[in-house]
């Protein structure tokens, strides 16, 4: 790092804007929790830190309506883009309303499988199961797996091994591996869907609300990669489809699940394209210049959670952690 020392980055790898990422806004409860889950979510009183943070560096707040426009002007302050992903119930109840409280637009992604109660939040459910129990026996396909549970390391462990199992090994199968995991040790898995996602209802009137902009997120939050193109396609073009059915209005955004390399590349790229989608962002980190106006469907975004501080964001708005993580790579896309 001593060869970086007095190296201008804000210039080179600051870029014009970001988009932020985030999942999950709760009180902090003092329960124990895995850091594999947690770690997407931040407090309300983090939330409004992160607003005056860009407030106090002369940002402006904008939708992803506002961003292909915005690229193309270089004369405008620097931006920053709040979005939220999948459909979480929260995200009305105690992010939107700080937002609201100070002027910032939000970019909700949403999975039709959450408001529709399909959706098998297993990420969530798996954690309540490994925090309730001491020991874990289960079969997955032709094998079996066991797993100490007794204290909070080996349940951090546990959690990230069946995590692999679930998603890495799904495509097109993936809900069906997860209903068998559930239901082999008595667990709905849709249980904590109905808890803690939004419905129809309650995602009607967010959508209606100004300064909401809502996006498609496929329907049951798949790995594309994993699917063939015609499973690929349909999620995402049916997602779109139900979204704009029930909310009455066109759907012109779009976030690739997951949303890493392994997870999103080309194909997907070019299914977003023939879906009709203006724009389109991914979990690459890094943040967004003018060239990315060539590049509206594989937009880079900043992930936000619980692991996250101001000096962290500095650091980011400063060029310094996204040169680093994409070793010197300005423009980052698929």
């Amino acid at each position: 790092m001593d060869r970086l020392r007095g190296f201008p980055f804000a210039p080179v790898y600051g870029g014009v804007g970001h988009v932020l990422m985030f999942h999950r806004v709760l009180p902090a409860c003092g329960c124990p929790r895995l850091s594999a889950n947690s770690y997407l979510e931040l407090t309300p009183e983090f939330l409004v830190d992160i607003i005056h943070y860009f407030s106090s560096k002369g940002y402006r707040f904008l939708s992803m309506d506002d961003i292909p426009d915005r690229l193309t002007d270089r004369s405008g302050p620097p931006f920053v883009v709040f979005t939220f992903d999948d459909g979480f119930r929260d995200v009305m109840e105690v992010a939107w309303p700080i937002l609201r409280r100070c002027g910032v637009p939000i970019t909700i992604y949403v999975a039709t499988d959450f408001p529709d109660g399909r959706a098998v939040l297993w990420w969530n459910a798996l954690e309540q199961l490994l925090l309730q129990r001491s020991n874990l026996r289960f079969a997955l396909g032709d094998r079996s797996y066991e797993f100490s549970l007794l204290t909070i390391e080996e349940k951090n462990r546990a959690f990230k091994s069946i995590h692999s199992l679930i998603k890495g090994n799904g495509g097109g199968d993936a809900v069906r591996l997860q209903e068998q995991f559930f239901h082999g040790l008595g667990v709905d898995p849709r249980a904590e869907t109905r808890s803690v996602a939004l419905n129809w209802e309650e995602l009607r009137w967010l959508a209606d609300q100004p300064g909401v902009v809502i996006g498609a997120h496929t329907c049951s939050h798949p790995v594309l990669s994993q699917l063939n193109r015609a499973e690929a396609s349909a999620e995402i073009l049916q997602g779109k489809i139900l979204l704009e059915n029930k909310l009455q209005r066109v759907v012109k955004h779009f976030a690739y699940p997951f949303g890493g390399r392994p997870e999103a590349g080309k194909r997907e790229r070019l299914l977003a394209e023939q879906a009709g989608f203006i724009t389109a962002v991914t979990t690459r980190s890094a943040n967004l210049f003018p060239a990315h106006s060539r590049h509206l469907l594989e937009l880079p975004r900043i992930c936000v959670g619980m692991s996250m501080t101001i000096h962290t964001l500095d650091l980011i708005r400063h060029g310094v952690i996204p040169m680093v993580r994409n070793r010197g790579r300005r423009v980052v896309t698929l």
